[in-house]
């Protein structure tokens, strides 16, 4: 859970200090790839996924032992936190002191949320597969929620990233 869950509220103080370019100017094009060569007589195509496709995400598969029903309703505690928190800035749009204020309303249940994840880290540290399920079931989740976030026109706007302060630990 340590990289589900920590790794949410890094990504969350890392956007706060981030310093993206406010222009609007599109990055210089890249050349296009060169298509693939057809395959040989005989040779099945090569299928891969195309630029813009969502990346297909492998099944979680069975729990693991090692995590408990307590550490699942943890983990659907903290996506939903995440979710209310992206919902919530999404909702405020441009209105910059409406995302701050969002955001400092959630800092607490989300802090709070962080200090149980991280006893249940130190107890899952030694289960790899532990980690690749939690991964696996809720690494989507957070990176919906995440993209959300950082669609926000408010990213760089002084009040929202001293709110974001707020999520620091």
């Amino acid at each position: 859970m340590r990289s589900l869950l920590f790794s949410v509220l890094l990504g969350l103080s890392l956007i706060a200090c981030s310093k993206q370019s406010k222009t609007t100017t599109p990055p210089p094009a890249a050349d296009p790839a060169p298509a693939p060569a057809a395959p040989a007589a005989g040779e099945t195509p090569q299928q891969g996924i195309a630029v813009g496709e969502p990346h297909p995400t492998a099944a979680p598969g069975p729990r693991p032992a090692t995590i408990t029903d307590a550490d699942v309703a943890l983990a659907e505690r903290v996506i939903g936190a995440m979710v209310k928190l992206s919902s919530g800035v999404a909702k405020a749009g441009s209105d910059c002191q409406a995302v701050a204020k969002e955001i400092r309303a959630i800092a607490p249940e989300i802090k709070g949320l962080a200090g149980e994840g991280q006893k249940m880290d130190e107890r899952l540290a030694k289960d790899p597969s532990a980690k690749d399920w939690f991964e696996k079931t809720y690494g989507p989740k957070v990176t919906d929620a995440m993209g959300k976030m950082m669609g926000s026109p408010c990213m760089n706007d002084p009040a929202v990233g001293e709110a974001m302060q707020s999520l620091s630990f």
